[in-house]
Order: C-alpha cells, then structure tokens, then sequence
C-alpha cells in the first residue's frame, strides 16, 4: 500500500471564475484531502478563503500520480500551457519549478556528484594548463636569466623544463581520468603528488 497519493488540483472562486492549479505530494496525502484538510499553499488562496469562505471556492482533483516528481512536473506542464504567469484568470503568481523539494538522498548524492566532477574538470581545464606553462616557462626564464649558456646548455635546460611540464601535464590527465571514469572519492597516492 502507497503511503502517499500525489496529485495536482484546480480550486476556482465562484465569485470572480478565478482559478488556482497546484499540486500535493507531502507524506500521508491523499486526493480526498483536497477541500476538507487541505486548501492550499498558495497565501493568496489562504487570504481568499479566511476572507470570502470555503462554501465561496470549487476543489477539484485533476490527475493523481505514482510519485512526486511526475506530479510536480504535470503541474509545471499545466502553467507553462494555461500561462498562469500572464493570465490575469489565473491566481498562480509565477510557473511551478516542476521539481519536488523533498528530493531523495540518491538524487541529492548525484547533484553534489556532478557538481564535485564540474569543480574538478574547471581545476584541470585548458586555462589551467596554460597557467603551467606560463608557471614553467618563468622557471626557466630565471634559471637562465643573467647567465651566459651555450645554445646547447640552453636547449637541454629548456627540454628539462619541457619535460617537467608534461611530467605534470600526465599527472592532471590521470587526476581527471580517475575521477571521471572510476569515480574514487580520495585517492591519497595521487593527491600527494605536487603539481
């Protein structure tokens, strides 16, 4: 047996034909609580009612729903096609997110997930890279700075700092290898390794 039945409804003020479509997919929620224990979460609606009455509005139940996050996404659907933003017949103030706020833990776990892979795909990117570079080729310049090499001292010192960079260039490579296809939390080995 379901704990909850999701649903969206339609509430219309009888005196003036406005109407306000919303949905409930709170624990222990059940269509039949439309219009007896629950009116509304809208503060319009709320206004209305301690103003004009109850025996003053329509509920109605429109669909009922598997889950939350189909119901919250048919609501949004409605707005989106009824406009409930523009349309003055409408006592919706703005369109629906068409997300449930009381997401899972595993879809909260994939967000910061991503989130964490973006931050570290950002750390390792191009801009990244060329900062190095920038990094090695001032090495580099103050390594050879003031002081009279020969072209060859200077080619084998500049191949040093060439290999250096790629050195660390393959490290972020396998950084961002790991993280994206393995997917490791904390790889302590890796991490100690200094860019």
């Amino acid at each position: 047996m379901s704990i909850y039945t999701p649903f969206t409804y339609l509430i219309t003020h009888i005196p003036t034909g406005k109407r306000y479509y919303g949905v409930r997919y709170q624990k222990g929620c059940h269509p039949s609580d439309i219009g007896t224990k629950y009116f509304s979460s809208s503060n319009v609606i709320k206004k209305m009612i301690a103003e004009d009455g109850l025996d003053k509005f329509k509920f109605e139940v429109r669909r009922t729903f598997d889950n939350a996050d189909k119901a919250t996404r048919w609501e949004r659907r409605v707005h989106l096609r009824m406009k409930v933003h523009k349309n003055d017949d409408w006592l919706n103030i703005h369109v629906a997110s068409g997300t449930c706020r009381g997401r899972s833990k595993e879809v909260k776990q994939s967000k910061i997930q991503k989130c964490k892979k973006q931050q570290y795909q950002k750390r390792t990117s191009c801009k990244n890279l060329s900062r190095l570079m920038n990094r090695i080729l001032l090495e580099f310049e103050k390594a050879t700075s003031g002081k009279n090499y020969s072209k060859e001292i200077l080619d084998k010192i500049y191949s040093f700092y060439l290999r250096k960079f790629m050195l660390q260039y393959e490290i972020l490579k396998v950084r961002r290898i790991l993280w994206t296809s393995v997917r490791v939390k904390k790889l302590p080995y890796i991490n100690q390794i200094k860019c």
